[in-house]
């Protein structure tokens, strides 16, 4: 008989191999493609909330609120429906990436680039679950407080301030490195530019840039609420992307640095859909 360790090894092979092979088939390009023109239609949509909570809009500005719109529409449960299709291909693709190594990388980089997309693949198969779970059920309760519950849930557990704390900090850092790596425009190595012209180059660099800078600091000030939270060991404190954005808007100059904010989304969505079509390395 054969040795676990070694049909263990063989079974993981063998699904990297499947996986290699969806990825680069013509499966692996469509969810890759549909995913991404999904994700740039999402940010949209949460720009345009983002202005409206400058604007002292009520509605929550973040990838629920961006559903509730939606859903608030004529044929609101069709777009929902095709949206969270859209996602699920993001999901997929995020998986096939997580599943396939790259023998081109150091070990390193290798595995921090799968666990990236295992982190992409979680959240919007969260973002894909609420918005079926908001196609059954319309009385979801708000985000925020779905964010408080899950944080009190959290520091009510043995070291749960610790873990919490840690958790913001991995926030932090990840935003942090998504600023960085947006300026050392990393974010274009798996493009094939060639397809568009000089100038379409010069804006993608410019959108690519600004859509991920704003995002870092998005997630540097969620994580930092995270880290609060633990420090003062109040769930309250935490917030999540919508309650981010109002704490923004309470600062001096808020509702304009929030309407930076939106630029800076829509930044994101447009190159998202730029992505979409000059995308040519589907595992990196």
């Amino acid at each position: 008989m054969a040795h676990p360790a070694k049909k263990a090894l063989k079974a993981e092979r063998s699904t990297e191999r499947a996986a290699r092979g969806a990825l680069h088939d013509k499966r692996g390009e469509y969810a890759a493609r549909v995913g991404l023109a999904s994700r740039g239609f999402v940010y949209l949509v949460v720009a345009a909330l983002t202005i409206g909570v400058a604007l002292g809009s009520t509605h929550e500005a973040d990838r629920q609120g961006a559903l509730r719109l939606l859903v608030e529409q004529p044929m609101g449960a069709v777009l929902v429906l095709v949206l969270c299709a859209g996602i699920a291909a993001h999901v997929g693709w995020q998986l096939l990436r997580f599943a396939v190594s790259r023998g081109d990388l150091k070990r390193r980089k290798d595995l921090t680039r799968r666990l990236r997309a295992l982190g992409v693949a979680a959240v919007y198969l969260g973002f894909m679950v609420s918005g079926i779970e908001l196609l059954l059920d319309r009385n979801q309760p708000p985000p925020q407080e779905a964010q408080v519950a899950w944080t009190a849930r959290i520091l009510s557990w043995p070291g749960g301030r610790w873990i919490l704390g840690a958790a913001g900090l991995v926030v932090v850092i990840g935003g942090i490195a998504l600023g960085v790596n947006a300026l050392r425009l990393h974010f274009q190595r798996p493009l094939d530019l060639k397809k568009i012209s000089p100038r379409l180059r010069q804006a993608t660099a410019i959108l690519g840039v600004t859509g991920r800078m704003t995002r870092g600091v998005i997630f540097v000030l969620i994580g930092g609420f995270l880290v609060r939270s633990a420090i003062v060991n109040a769930a309250s404190e935490s917030k999540g992307f919508d309650a981010t954005l109002r704490s923004v808007r309470a600062a001096p100059l808020g509702p304009w640095l929030l309407l930076v904010a939106a630029a800076g989304l829509a930044a994101f969505g447009i190159y998202s859909f730029i992505e979409t079509r000059c995308r040519r390395d589907l595992s990196l």
